[in-house]
């Protein structure tokens, strides 16, 4: 899956899993609105005292699955998740609100954090009869 593909594949979605470990290494996920930048970087808002975004601070690793529904398409996908700083930030943050343009919080900088995901593999699985998967190393999206 190249990542111009990928990317629209988030985009159309919308949607995802994230999976974190929390305190004790306890596993934990929720759904969350997503976008990808042009770079295939997945971005989504958290609530800064949330358990998701404490868990990002303390272990970034996280593991996302996207899609699922309808077509039997989805992708899952692992990387490290970070709060983008400086050009990064406004680059994510601008993607993020060209989606979710309803997210006013996210400018303040103080109830919503902006969290990125730089991803390191990726799986693509079409599940319907007849179709293929395969699974492939994603690069992380270099800092732009």
């Amino acid at each position: 899956m190249e990542t111009d593909e990928f990317v629209a594949f988030v985009r159309q979605r919308g949607l995802a899993v994230v999976a974190t470990l929390g305190p004790g290494d306890t596993p934990q996920a929720t759904v969350v609105a997503v976008t990808a930048t042009d770079l295939g970087e997945v971005v989504f808002g958290a609530e800064r005292g949330s358990r998701k975004f404490v868990s990002i601070q303390r272990r970034p690793e996280v593991a996302l699955a996207i899609g699922w529904h309808e077509d039997e398409i989805a992708v899952q996908c692992e990387g490290i998740a970070d709060e983008p700083q400086g050009t990064a930030l406004e680059r994510c943050e601008r993607c993020y609100l060209d989606w979710f343009p309803v997210q006013p919080r996210l400018a303040d900088g103080h109830e919503l954090g902006l969290v990125r995901v730089r991803l390191s593999w990726l799986r693509y699985a079409d599940t319907r009869p007849g179709s293929y998967r395969w699974e492939e190393t994603f690069p992380a999206a270099a800092d732009a």
